[in-house]
């Protein structure tokens, strides 16, 4: 059975939009998953021929999501309601992906703003719409940046829409959800930066 038009061009546009940040190596939507590139070793990154769980897949627009290995490094962003104390320090010897945990495993490309802190406003509100992010999940209080080491493998997609009290959260911004084992991929974290609010 052909894929709907619609369907078809959002799966482009992701890949498209994907690319940009590395190599596809699966498309998802639900429990069912494509693979695009047959020549990954499962054992090189655990999971990697499994679908999404289906709390997670659904946070995703339609269900639609890609599985990606960076190509180069790059930030993302992620706001969250903790001012990062927890995770300033390290144990020594042991890699950050324990400070990961602290911090969760949704991020964003989509630099916040340079002055976030000072003008949030209008940025708020657009973030938290873009984002989907529900006040009682996030109070947007701070916000991190990290980096994506190359060869780290995500999941790429655009934010599903979520109700917040009366009011429909449109989503649509590009979201990376990143599984528990691959956050080691994660590193460079800033320390947390006040929102303003």
């Amino acid at each position: 059975m052909a894929m709907p038009t619609t369907m078809r061009t959002r799966e482009e546009e992701l890949l498209r939009e994907a690319s940009k940040l590395g190599h596809v190596i699966s498309v998802g939507r639900g429990k069912t998953l494509r693979m695009i590139d047959h020549s990954m070793p499962a054992i090189c990154a655990p999971g990697i021929n499994q679908p999404l769980a289906a709390a997670a897949a659904a946070s995703f627009q339609d269900g639609l999501y890609l599985r990606c290995r960076a190509t180069h490094q790059f930030h993302v962003w992620r706001f969250h309601s903790d001012d990062g104390k927890m995770w300033r320090s390290n144990i020594r010897g042991q890699r950050e992906v324990g400070l990961a945990f602290k911090i969760g495993q949704w991020w964003t490309p989509v630099e916040p703003g340079a002055a976030e802190a000072q003008r949030l406003g209008l940025e708020e509100r657009e973030a938290r719409a873009g984002l989907a992010l529900t006040a009682a999940w996030n109070d947007m209080r701070n916000f991190t940046r990290a980096t994506m080491l190359q060869n780290g493998h995500f999941f790429y997609g655009r934010a599903a829409p979520q109700q917040d009290g009366q009011a429909l959260l449109p989503g649509g911004w590009p979201q990376l959800f990143v599984m528990y084992q691959w956050l080691y991929a994660l590193f460079d974290r800033q320390e947390s930066q006040p929102t303003g609010r």
